[in-house]
């Protein structure tokens, strides 16, 4: 079995452990209340997500796993690289977010990922870059009245 796959199916049996463990925490605590959801709802909501949606990487890569033994290919480097690239360009976007704020540093991550990653245009990266933070302000700020994290910085 391939090198990937492994490590899909080890990282799905650690997120499985993971969610298990969400799952049994959240039965000590309210589910639903006289008033609505309790403080153990969304633990259980998300506890089962990640236990369901693990499971369906575990099984997926077993059955891709067997699959590409038989025709003996391992996953390219290039695909490899270009995850690790986005964990790093995800990373340092939420460090930097502190400095510059949220609307620029997704729009700075937005940005690499079009034009690295996707491989478009550099016009279709900065429009890209530009109105899918636009649209989080609008969502956010405008219609919900979140405030998004402000940069020191830029006071964007």
């Amino acid at each position: 079995m391939p090198t990937l796959y492994r490590y899909n199916i080890l990282a799905g049996l650690v997120l499985t452990a993971l969610g298990a463990f969400i799952l049994q925490q959240s039965l000590h605590w309210e589910i639903l209340g006289r008033n609505g959801p309790g403080v153990g709802f969304f633990p259980l909501a998300y506890g089962s997500l990640i236990v369901l949606l693990s499971l369906v990487l575990v099984f997926k890569s077993l059955r891709a796993g067997r699959r590409a033994a038989h025709l003996n290919t391992e996953a390219p480097a290039g695909k490899v690289f270009a995850a690790v690239s986005v964990w790093v360009a995800f990373a340092v976007s939420v460090a930097l977010m502190k400095f510059i704020g949220f609307s620029v540093a997704l729009g700075l991550l937005v940005m690499f990922m079009t034009r690295f990653i996707f491989s478009r245009s550099p016009r279709f990266a900065l429009l890209s870059g530009v109105l899918v933070p636009l649209a989080f302000f609008v969502v956010f700020s405008l219609l919900l009245k979140v405030q998004l994290p402000v940069g020191i910085w830029t006071g964007i």
